[in-house]
């Protein structure tokens, strides 16, 4: 598979504070994303180009589909149950979060598990932490020690990938008897920027975007060379192929650090692009198996 971008465009003019979390729903024929600091949940309609918002009360760190019509938010005071239709949220009694803490990035795995990350609000070293929610709504505490948890992303053998943004990780986790251990962390160089929001494309690539980058970075799954996509923004935070046509990529950015406070370097910061890939690159629409 041929690991680069034929071209690149804002789906809009609208620039976010923290857009995150895309994901297709072939459903609905839209890609839901949120914007963390803007508290917006977010549907973007490749067909015809519109994007609808509907605004929430509190950071929220990201979207999953459920096998159901309701969508999955993790905000910052834990998980809830969205109906799009109603606008009524409903909480799931699965996690406290402390008040110095949030939810951050999450994602469906193939076999209908939510996985899902907590970190301080102030990206503290160590207190981030990772979670698998099964339909049973039974929680499990898979990883922990983490700054800014993100992804994940999940191998065909089941393996689990996921990132400490804050310090260049890729962890690969694995289940045995004794529960999850991390068997291999890629080193990403300083270089490239900050991996954040990753992804599997068919081949085995890892896709990640680039927090600080100004672009995606690629791993060769053959060879683990690092390839570097560059894009018109300067903290791209992650990235899903979407649509019908096995070609298109979104990737969401953000307009400015969310802690350090720097002023924005460039004009499309906080855009969401729409890409077109080199290879093909199939949609996926992973589902919670809601069971309640």
């Amino acid at each position: 598979m041929s690991l680069g971008l034929s071209e690149c465009r804002p789906i809009s003019d609208h620039r976010y504070l923290a857009a995150e979390s895309p994901i297709w729903d072939d459903r609905r024929g839209c890609a839901f994303f949120v914007d963390i600091k803007g508290h917006l949940l977010c549907a973007h309609d490749p067909a015809t180009g519109a994007t609808r918002h509907w605004p929430v009360a509190e950071d929220i760190g990201f979207v999953a589909l459920t096998t159901g019509e309701g969508l999955v938010l993790g905000l910052k005071s834990g998980l809830y149950l969205f109906d799009l239709q109603s606008r009524v949220m409903t909480r799931l009694p699965v996690l406290d979060v402390a008040e110095d803490e949030r939810l951050n990035d999450g994602k469906v795995a193939p076999d209908g598990s939510l996985y899902f990350g907590t970190m301080a609000l102030d990206a503290a070293a160590g207190r981030g932490r990772l979670f698998r929610l099964a339909a049973d709504l039974s929680l499990e505490l898979i990883d922990r020690d983490y700054g800014v948890p993100n992804g994940p992303a999940f191998t065909p053998d089941g393996a689990l990938l996921h990132c400490d943004t804050s310090v260049n990780r890729i962890h690969q986790l694995c289940r045995d008897g004794d529960g999850w251990h991390r068997v291999k962390t890629l080193e990403i160089p300083g270089k490239y920027g900050h991996p954040d929001g990753i992804e599997l494309d068919p081949a085995g690539n890892l896709w990640a975007g680039l927090w600080g980058g100004s672009g995606l970075l690629t791993i060769a799954a053959s060879s683990g060379l690092m390839q570097h996509l560059p894009l018109p923004a300067s903290y791209v935070t992650s990235l899903c192929p979407i649509g019908t046509d096995a070609t298109t990529l979104l990737v969401t950015s953000a307009r400015t650090p969310l802690l350090r406070g720097e002023p924005q370097r460039q004009p499309h910061d906080g855009a969401v692009f729409i890409a077109r890939l080199e290879s093909s690159w199939p949609a996926r629409s992973c589902r919670f198996d809601v069971d309640w």
